[in-house]
Parts: structure tokens; C-alpha cells; sequence
């Protein structure tokens, strides 16, 4: 069926943006009353200075800068609205489920998904059996007192079989691992693939990884997702990006609907014969409990910390036994 992309582009009304604005985030919310409160507090304060005092240019600079960020804080929320409004339209034009708000970390078992706080995310999805889904996802993490917002572009393709828990961290996008996994987990492989990726399998699934990754699937992940961090999980394949995708441009679904068609033929006839030999029982489509999820391990910040807490109760004991 020929995707239409009228609805992405068509003017949206004022009447529009006001109905749907209660489907915007919290946070975008808060910035349109903060914006306006700016703004005004910006009239009253002028007008006050004009008429009893005699401010420097310097304070009507500052008063510049104080209205254009009141004004960007209500643009950005009804910017948030009118995409929400657009994305609702297309889904509704092309038959597509259009799915927005906090994500259940068990709705979708890739691994960013279980991340950090305040998630949320916005997608779209075919309604098939097989179904792929584009979308973005954002999630707060804090440390160290200061909180510090990831936000990502991901694709996720529906599998004909279940994979073992494969994670491939593209060394060209620069995203950070969502977990710190167990450095043996780490493969690997022939040819030029691990110039672009570094690869994790769970540990005694090396072979299934090696029949996975066949030389022509990691060159087609070489030609068209070097730019992705790639992940199998259960019976779903998922392309991460580092930033988020600008879903309501034309040109964005061409260019992502072409990298998902190519994978997802490919990729589906290479794990179509595909069974977990710890479980013996092609029939039954389960991955054993060893491969469904890569271990994790400590980071170094964690290792530090409890680190320095260890020392300091060895001082403590030390000095009360003086």
C-alpha cells in the first residue's frame, strides 16, 4: 500500500492545536505557562521601568533575552501539540497505530527501554503480525546530583523466531551502553565488522552468534546501520540511534522505511531455520533461560563508590580499635 504523507505537512488549526494540547507531555505543559508567566512578568516589569526608573541598555538587553526564551518555552509546547495532532493523522491515514506517553519497560523488552526515569517516548507501528515500529524515546538518569537526559531515535522489526540476546554498540554513533554488560560477553568477529561494532553474546552462545552473523548480514549491517547500535531480543530486532528521529518529515520515513525493508528480508530469511540447541526443540520457538539476556556487571563509577564506603568503614574500625 502506498504510504501517503499529505497528512505530515497540512496547516493545523488554532482550534486544533488547543484540543489536542492536553496530549502533549507534562513537562511541555509546564514550559507554555512558564513562557507566558515570563512574558507578562516581562510586560509589567517594563512598563514599571519605564515609567519610575531609568534602566541601563544592558538591562533591557537581559529583558530581551528574558522574552525571547518566555516566547521559545510557548512555541516549543505547541510545537510538541501540532506534532502530536500530525503523527495522529497519519497513523489514521495509513492504517498505522500511533502509540505516545510512558513506556512499560515489558511492552518492549529492548534494553533502553528498562532505562533511567521520566520515559517517554512517541511511535508508530504497522498493525501485522510481523509489524515494525519507529518511533522516539527519551528517559532521565541521575547522578551525582545532576540529571542528565538521553534521547534516542529507535526501530524495532518484529521476528519470525526468537534470538538469544544480542547487542551490537555501534563505535560510529557514539551512544553510551544503557547498562554496563560483562566484558566476556564481548565477541569477536571476521572481516572488517568490528571496526564498526562491538559485539556481546551471552556466554556458551558464540556459535549462535556466528550463525546469526553470517558475512553477508554484518556487511549489510556495515553498509546501511553502521550508524545504529543494534539489538536481538526475544522475537524483536531494534536499531537505536542517538538522536531522535523528526517524525513527521517525508524524507526521514523514505530514508528509514529503505534500511528497515533491507534488514528485515534479509535478516528474516537468515534466522528463518534458526533453534536454540540448549532447548532441542525447534518446535517450541524459546530461547533457554542462559541466553535470553546478556549479564550485566558493575561500572566503574559503582566500583568506586563502594570502593571509597569499604574504606571509610575500615578507617572507622581502625581508629575505634586504638
Amino acid at each position: 500500500m502506498q504510504t501517503d504523507f499529505l497528512t505530515l505537512t497540512q496547516d493545523i488549526s488554532l482550534k486544533e492545536t488547543r484540543a489536542n494540547f492536553k496530549d502533549v507531555p507534562v513537562w511541555a505543559k509546564a514550559n507554555f505557562w512558564i513562557g507566558w508567566i515570563m512574558l507578562i512578568s516581562f510586560v509589567v516589569i517594563t512598563i514599571l521601568c519605564i515609567v519610575f526608573t531609568r534602566e541601563s541598555t544592558l538591562f533591557y538587553l537581559a529583558m530581551v533575552v528574558y522574552i525571547w526564551t518566555g516566547a521559545y518555552l510557548i512555541l516549543d509546547a505547541v510545537h510538541q501539540a501540532n506534532t502530536t495532532i500530525r503523527l495522529r493523522r497519519f497513523a489514521a491515514k495509513n492504517g498505522f497505530i500511533f502509540e505516545h506517553g510512558q513506556t512499560i519497560a515489558s511492552d518492549r523488552p529492548g534494553t533502553i527501554f528498562a532505562s533511567g526515569m521520566a520515559r517517554l517516548f512517541a511511535a508508530l507501528r504497522t498493525p501485522s503480525q510481523y509489524f515494525f515500529e519507529i518511533g522516539n524515546f527519551q528517559y532521565i538518569v541521575n547522578s551525582g546530583g545532576t540529571s542528565n537526559k538521553f534521547v534516542y531515535g529507535f526501530i524495532r522489526i518484529k521476528l519470525p523466531r526468537r534470538l538469544p540476546n544480542l547487542f551490537l554498540l555501534s563505535k560510529r554513533s557514539g551512544m553510551p551502553l544503557p547498562k554496563t554488560l560483562q566484558a566476556s560477553q564481548r565477541l569477536s568477529l571476521e572481516g572488517d565488522f568490528n571496526k564498526y561494532f562491538t559485539v556481546y553474546a551471552p556466554s556458551g552462545y558464540e556459535p549462535d552468534a556466528l550463525y546469526i552473523l553470517t558475512p553477508d548480514i554484518m556487511q549489510l549491517f556495515i553498509e546501511i546501520a553502521k550508524d545504529f547500535t543494534i539489538e536481538m531480543v526475544d522475537d524483536e530486532l531494534y536499531l537505536y540511534f542517538k538522536r531522535k528521529f523528526n517524525l513527521t518529515d517525508p524524507v526521514t520515513w523514505h530514508t528509514y522505511n529503505q534500511i528497515l525493508q533491507k534488514i528485515s528480508t534479509k535478516f528474516n530469511r537468515q534466522i528463518d531455520y534458526y533453534a536454540d540447541d540448549h532447548v532441542g526443540d525447534r518446535s517450541a520457538n524459546i530461547i533457554a533461560e542462559l541466553g535470553r539476556r546478556l549479564r550485566t556487571g558493575w561500572s566503574t563509577c559503582e566500583i568506586v563508590f563502594i570502593g571509597l564506603i569499604v574504606a571509610c568503614v575500615m578507617f572507622l574500625l581502625y581508629r575505634a580499635s586504638i
